[in-house]
């Protein structure tokens, strides 16, 4: 086979890839019915924020789901000076995550691929504010998460937090 014909059989694969997906604005499903999202900032020995979009229906058993989307700062002083942040060129600075949490046992063939750009619009010692625009893309599922907008992150003492209900 040419480098010609594998080009563009890599390239069928990855249009087939996106024709057949289904995308998903995930920083607007907060506004949608049995939706809730949380953003929090976490320190151990490096600083973590996170977003968890949780589903949950009442009085439906099973149905609930987290998508959980963070990002590790790896180093502190490079992004700040940087503020913005490239997450396929800039691994020696932060590294995100992506968790899909169900009732049901996960499926181990299932992986996903995170990019995009993260800007620091500000970073105080309470509050970090972030403008997405993140793309996570499921391998199995064929799902696209799109993260386009601004959130704030609030510090918390307290990771489990992130997975307690909304008040």
């Amino acid at each position: 086979m040419t480098l010609k014909q594998k080009l563009l059989t890599a390239l069928l694969v990855l249009l087939s890839q996106f024709a057949f997906s289904q995308i998903i604005n995930a920083l607007k499903l907060k506004d949608k019915k049995n939706y809730v999202e949380k953003n929090l900032f976490f320190i151990d020995t490096l600083i973590t924020f996170s977003q968890n979009i949780r589903y949950d229906e009442p009085l439906v058993f099973d149905d609930a789901y987290s998508q959980i989307l963070s990002f590790t700062i790896l180093d502190t002083l490079k992004a700040k000076e940087k503020r913005e942040l490239n997450l396929s060129t800039d691994s020696t600075i932060i590294k995100p995550l992506f968790i899909l949490k169900t009732a049901w046992p996960s499926d181990p063939g299932v992986k996903y691929s995170i990019t995009g750009l993260l800007r620091i619009v500000s970073w105080t010692n309470a509050k970090i504010e972030i403008t997405f625009d993140v793309s996570v893309l499921t391998t199995k599922r064929n799902h696209i998460f799109n993260y386009n907008g601004k959130r704030s992150f609030m510090k918390s003492e307290d990771f489990n937090t992130l997975f307690s209900p909304a008040k």
